[in-house]
């Protein structure tokens, strides 16, 4: 692999991009993840250079993230919602689209496995036990970027008027002033809402605040910080005291927490520990 190979990706990715957003009714959806993917490229590196990843290391970070999302373009022109669970599982859907296009003829067995396995766990519940070293760090590497992202895209959209927004960005959830118990609960425990439990806009503002405990690099937990994401979506939820009391918990979480939780388990990207395992595409939204 070499930067050619990289840049090979990108430019076919823009091309692949193009002809959905060419042929679209509504092109919007199809732009939006087209300069989703090419920001979450810029993440990647940027993190990665954080945590001082070689030069050979940050490339295939860049391209795990211009892959993540190539299953995006053929879920909406085929099912036109970015739901998976109404819908397919856009990582599976994306590895599709790697192995009918050959992508990833240019990189070796290894790099295969690991760009194969962040595209197939990067929207990922959990990650799956049994990743090897190499791969859990380019997993959880992308994971963090395109949280950091998403986070962009969902806070500058919150200051819209519902008019103004498009309904594919909030999932066409509505927005009652209300929200679950139940996502509520996994904040105050600390933990990833379930999308099970998301049936209207608020419980997806709330999911979005849960992500910082999915947070794996403390770097990318710093940009968050020093972004405001957290504090901008929390602004647009209704003020009551349950709820103010459970997001202050967030916010000290974020203030406080000791960054060896979020760096003690980093596994050094030189350290792999076998032969790639098979990768099998996840069913998570």
């Amino acid at each position: 692999m070499t930067s050619d190979s990289v840049t090979n990706l990108k430019k076919w990715l823009k091309t692949y991009a193009d002809t959905f957003i060419q042929r679209a009714t509504d092109p919007a959806p199809y732009l939006l993840k087209k300069a989703h993917t090419f920001r979450v490229c810029r993440e990647i590196v940027d993190l990665g250079r954080d945590l001082a990843l070689s030069p050979k290391d940050l490339l295939l970070a860049e391209a795990a993230a211009c892959l993540h999302d190539v299953g995006r373009f053929r879920q909406m022109e085929k099912y036109g919602t970015f739901v998976d669970d109404l819908s397919e599982d856009h990582a599976r859907l994306g590895l599709q689209v790697i192995n009918e296009k050959k992508l990833l003829d240019e990189f070796s067995v290894e790099q295969s496995h690991i760009l194969r396995s962040a595209v197939a766990f990067h929207n990922a519940a959990k990650i799956p036990d049994g990743q090897n070293d190499k791969a859990l760090l380019f997993i959880k590497l992308l994971r963090d970027a395109d949280k950091l992202d998403i986070w962009r895209v969902v806070t500058a959209d919150y200051k819209l008027s519902d008019a103004a927004t498009p309904d594919f960005v909030r999932l066409g959830l509505k927005d009652d002033g209300l929200y679950s118990p139940q996502a509520l609960q996994a904040i105050k425990e600390k933990r990833l809402i379930n999308k099970s439990v998301i049936t209207r806009l608020n419980d997806f503002k709330l999911m979005q605040i849960s992500w910082v405990f999915d947070i794996n690099f403390t770097p990318a937990l710093q940009k968050v910080r020093d972004r405001g994401y957290i504090p901008a979506i929390i602004a647009t939820l209704p003020a009551s005291d349950e709820l103010n009391s459970i997001l202050n918990q967030v916010e000290e979480y974020m203030i406080h927490i000791d960054p060896t939780v979020l760096t003690k388990e980093e596994p050094s990207p030189n350290k792999v520990k076998g032969q790639p395992q098979g990768v099998a595409p996840t069913g998570r939204g």
